[in-house]
Protein backbone atom coordinates (compact mmCIF):
# COMPACT_ATOMS: atom_id res chain seq x y z
CA UNK A 1 0.00 0.00 0.00
CA UNK A 2 1.09 3.41 -0.97
CA UNK A 3 0.81 6.68 0.87
CA UNK A 4 -2.40 7.41 -1.52
CA UNK A 5 -3.99 4.24 -0.72
CA UNK A 6 -3.74 4.46 2.40
CA UNK A 7 -5.39 7.91 2.73
CA UNK A 8 -8.28 6.94 0.45
CA UNK A 9 -8.50 3.62 2.90
CA UNK A 10 -8.66 6.26 5.86
CA UNK A 11 -11.04 8.46 4.35
CA UNK A 12 -13.56 5.82 3.19
CA UNK A 13 -13.09 4.61 7.28
CA UNK A 14 -13.16 7.71 9.00
CA UNK A 15 -17.06 7.98 6.32
CA UNK A 16 -17.90 3.98 7.17
CA UNK A 17 -17.43 5.39 10.79
CA UNK A 18 -19.64 8.45 10.62
CA UNK A 19 -22.14 6.69 9.16
CA UNK A 20 -22.56 3.82 12.24
CA UNK A 21 -22.50 6.31 14.23
CA UNK A 22 -25.15 8.47 13.04
CA UNK A 23 -27.07 5.00 12.33
CA UNK A 24 -26.76 3.96 15.86
CA UNK A 25 -27.85 7.56 17.22
CA UNK A 26 -30.86 7.27 15.05
CA UNK A 27 -31.45 3.91 16.36
CA UNK A 28 -31.25 4.36 19.90
CA UNK A 29 -33.37 7.73 19.39
CA UNK A 30 -35.86 5.40 17.86
CA UNK A 31 -35.48 3.26 20.83
CA UNK A 32 -35.72 5.55 23.43
CA UNK A 33 -38.87 7.28 21.88
CA UNK A 34 -40.24 4.03 21.89
CA UNK A 35 -39.65 3.15 25.48
CA UNK A 36 -41.64 6.80 26.90
CA UNK A 37 -44.17 6.05 24.38
CA UNK A 38 -44.53 2.49 26.19
CA UNK A 39 -44.88 3.89 29.14
CA UNK A 40 -47.24 6.10 28.22
CA UNK A 41 -49.54 3.58 26.28
CA UNK A 42 -49.15 0.64 28.91
CA UNK A 43 -50.79 2.09 32.08
CA UNK A 44 -53.47 3.30 29.28
CA UNK A 45 -54.06 0.15 27.74
CA UNK A 46 -54.25 -1.56 31.36
CA UNK A 47 -56.59 1.24 32.30
CA UNK A 48 -58.58 0.64 29.68
CA UNK A 49 -58.72 -3.14 29.71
Amino acid sequence: MNGNEIVSFMYRHCQWGQFLELLLRTIFNDINKLYIDMKIITPVTFFLI
